[in-house]
């Protein structure tokens, strides 16, 4: 009818959803392809879903409105206004068989067109397109098929391919951007934690471990920004009761960082936790271990600004130097004096040494294996050396009692370059991670290797391959296999997912409810 009787019925809206013997489908591409006009996106999606020699993913009929979406989008990226098909040979035949046998079917009367449907070529850079939205739609399918989920949740949004970022703005990122905006440019990009989870939609976590760092660091680049400290990156973590730093632009999907980015990280943590010694950051101290970054011509500008963002959290956020002490005890004389200098230099780049700095410098000292009275001499001859801080006086305050101002030399906006070079290769060593170095491995030598191939502790392990026996346990059941192993049930599925995390990059428990759910899925990824 829609054909016979175009005036009394549409089927613009039937076209929309063809079925696999949809007339109303070939017929209009027929009519395309006679005419030789262009391929629509909109008919070319509706092609792909008519051929009969593909089916469409799992992805792309789960997630039918972001599969139509990035489809046709790409294909307009990739196409323009579309494929043009050559008119084939065969011929297009409308008929119409009623399921009943008993009535006959009819032949409607048609202009002569041919019939393009069952064309290979063309056909296949459909399919191409397809597979690739499929495989970008992957994650995000899989997480929208967990229990009691939904597009609006933020994770769900994380999990949007970039190619629809639009639609994460309209579910929530929007309101993000504008508040991230706001901190940057009237705070420095210096947030609380607490309000940025906000922006999750979900409670406040009693800590920040893997899963909850990369949310934060996912949620922020999803919406176009960078943090620091990143995990990834600087080798440094925050608490839900702490602050990070926001910048626009980000590091970017492909950053990876240099060796001098890395080293400048380890410099300015260093220099850092010298200069809010007093609680306080003087300007000068600011001025030079900003100067440290600009005048460095091995970083590129997304590492600087990167750097500038993890300053201002490191003079924002009380240092952290559990487990530094044995890092410090393995250099050598030579290195160690070298820090000392270092530490020095910052804490007289304000024209001053106060004496709750000199008693912070004289436990760096210690714990460096200096010995402590080495701090004033050191301070004496950084003071007069051509090299350091230079004492400046006019004539009239010769004889005044108020102390020297310092002026910074060019040497010293690079901490002593020819020392720090020598320093930097092992700074890395040192400030590794803000975290308590770790018990001592006493595994032997067999249960090492082993626990290395697979990833994670026996004890861990033998949960998981206990866990993954069924779909779905009760946290009783699961605190039962847990008091087996002399394990506790959070801590232990938070490190089976940090694990799984690791080797798929997907959760694989759950937990709902009081019910704890094993993602099947996820399982036969990682026993490969």
């Amino acid at each position: 009818m829609c054909l016979l009787r175009p005036h009394v019925v549409s089927h613009l809206d039937l076209e929309k959803t063809p079925q696999r013997d949809s007339l109303l489908f070939k017929h209009r591409l027929a009519t395309t392809v006679n005419d030789e006009e262009p391929i629509s996106a909109e008919l070319a999606l509706a092609w792909i879903r008519f051929y009969p020699g593909y089916n469409l993913k799992k992805p792309a009929r789960r997630c039918g409105y972001e599969f139509s979406q990035m489809f046709t989008r790409i294909y307009s990226k990739k196409y323009g206004d579309g494929i043009v098909v050559k008119p084939n040979k065969t011929r297009l035949r409308i008929e119409y068989h009623p399921a009943s046998s008993s009535l006959r079917g009819i032949s409607l009367p048609q202009q002569d067109l041919p019939d393009p449907s069952n064309l290979k070529g063309p056909v296949n850079k459909l399919i191409a397109i397809a597979d690739e939205c499929t495989a970008e739609l992957e994650a995000y399918s899989r997480y929208l098929a967990k229990p009691d989920t939904s597009r609006t949740d933020i994770e769900a949004v994380l999990l949007l391919p970039d190619e629809l970022s639009d639609l994460g703005t309209t579910l929530g990122i929007g309101k993000f951007k504008k508040w991230a905006d706001d901190a940057i440019s009237t705070k420095k990009g210096l947030v609380d934690v607490e309000e940025f989870w906000t922006y999750t939609k979900s409670p406040l976590p009693s800590k920040i471990n893997k899963k909850e760092a990369e949310l934060i660091q996912n949620l922020a680049q999803k919406a176009g920004y960078g943090i620091a400290p990143d995990t990834r990156y600087h080798h440094a973590k925050t608490s839900p009761d702490g602050k990070f730093v926001l910048f626009p632009g980000g590091h970017g999907k492909y950053f990876e960082p240099s060796k001098a980015y890395s080293e400048m990280g380890m410099a300015l943590q260093l220099g850092a936790m010298v200069a809010t010694i007093d609680s306080h950051v003087d300007q000068a101290e600011l001025n030079l271990l900003t100067q440290l970054i600009d005048h460095d011509t091995n970083l590129s500008p997304t590492e600087k600004q990167s750097l500038h963002a993890y300053l201002v959290w490191m003079l924002n956020t009380p240092s952290n130097i559990t487990g530094l002490k044995a890092r410090l005890e393995a250099l050598g004389k030579t290195e160690k004096a070298a820090v000392s200098r270092i530490l020095v230099g910052v804490a007289m780049a304000d024209g001053k040494i106060d004496p709750e700095e000199i008693k912070q410098l004289e436990k760096l000292y210690t714990m460096l294996g200096l010995d402590k009275a080495l701090v004033t001499r050191d301070i004496h001859g950084m003071s007069s050396s051509k090299a350091g801080l230079q004492p400046s006086r006019s004539q009239s305050e010769t004889t005044s009692s108020a102390p020297a101002s310092f002026q910074l030399d060019e040497s010293i906006l690079a901490i002593h370059e020819s020392e720090t070079k020598n320093v930097q290769s092992m700074l890395s060593a040192i400030f590794i991670e803000n975290e308590p170095t770790g018990e001592s491995d006493v595994s032997t030598t067999d249960s090492t290797t082993t626990e290395e191939e697979i990833g994670i502790d026996k004890q861990h392990y033998a949960l998981f391959e206990s866990l993954i026996r069924k779909d779905k346990w009760t946290r009783e059941e699961v605190e039962a296999l847990c008091r087996d192993s002399g394990l506790m049930v959070s801590g232990a599925l938070e490190t089976i997912n940090d694990w799984s995390f690791d080797k798929v990059d997907a959760a694989v428990l759950e937990e709902d409810s009081g019910k704890i759910y094993v993602d099947q899925e996820i399982v036969k990824e990682i026993e490969g």
